[in-house]
């Protein structure tokens, strides 16, 4: 029948892969708390499997599992990874974004399931921040904790990814520009293209640019267009939006 059938299949336990899509989903509808509840329960091993399960997480690598014994059985425990941690900062407060990547940094103490933040973790993290200044939350705190996670980035030690890179930058000279901090965004932008930094690309002189003009400096404003240009970086309409604001 076709009750017995179907109470005869078996379905694969619920892998990383799953339970990101789940955080994703609270995170899209802005629900940190659901988030940051199923990350905690994640944590603590809330959901251990059978060992005989496949252990591959489908992109190539093993599940972040930890193996246990339960009545006698072997458990596998499904872990958080950095996507995890990464999907979850994207919908958190600046200071709970600052928690979650020290919970990261600490896990390097232990012999597995280490979760090293990568660029993905600080812009996540930075772009909070300005979405939080740009809400009215008290928008120089979240400038100073957008800088601080700029330098965790830039010291971060990392074999598998550059995190001094454009993204990061990109994201905090917008973040400069939200509080109207034109000089932390020309200094950011100065930085780059050094020999520890990556050069600067349109979005980030677009930033620098559109701090200037709600500032009034239009002829600093347009001597950033004329360098993006003799660069060959192609200006955007938001380019000349900023370029018109800083003239009217």
């Amino acid at each position: 029948s076709s009750s017995s059938s179907s109470s005869s299949l078996h379905y694969p336990p619920p892998d990383v892969i799953s339970f990101n899509t789940v955080l994703s989903a609270c995170a899209n509808a802005g629900d940190y708390e659901a988030a940051r509840a199923l990350l905690d329960r994640m944590n603590n091993g809330m959901f251990a499997f059978p060992a005989s399960t496949n252990n591959d997480d489908g992109s190539g690598g093993q599940r972040q599992r930890q193996q246990q014994q339960h009545n006698g059985n072997d458990l596998i425990e499904t872990r958080p990874n950095v996507v995890s941690y990464n999907t979850v900062i994207s919908c958190a407060t600046p200071d709970d974004a600052v928690s979650l990547i020290q919970q990261m940094r600490l896990t390097r103490r232990n012999r597995e399931g280490v979760i090293v933040p990568n660029s993905i973790t600080y812009v996540n993290a930075i772009s909070q921040c300005r979405k939080a200044s740009l809400s009215g939350e008290d928008p120089r705190s979240a400038f100073e904790i957008a800088m601080y996670l700029l330098d965790l980035a830039r010291n971060e030690e990392s074999n598998t990814i550059d995190l001094n890179n454009v993204f990061v930058y990109s994201a905090s000279i917008w973040m400069a520009e939200a509080v109207g901090d034109y000089e932390t965004a020309v200094q950011l932008l100065r930085e780059m293209g050094g020999e520890s930094s990556p050069p600067p690309n349109n979005v980030c002189y677009d930033g620098v640019i559109s701090s200037l003009s709600q500032n009034g400096l239009h002829r600093e404003a347009f001597y950033f267009y004329y360098e993006m240009q003799h660069l060959g970086l192609q200006a955007s309409r938001k380019t000349y939006q900023r370029l018109v604001f800083a003239i009217d």
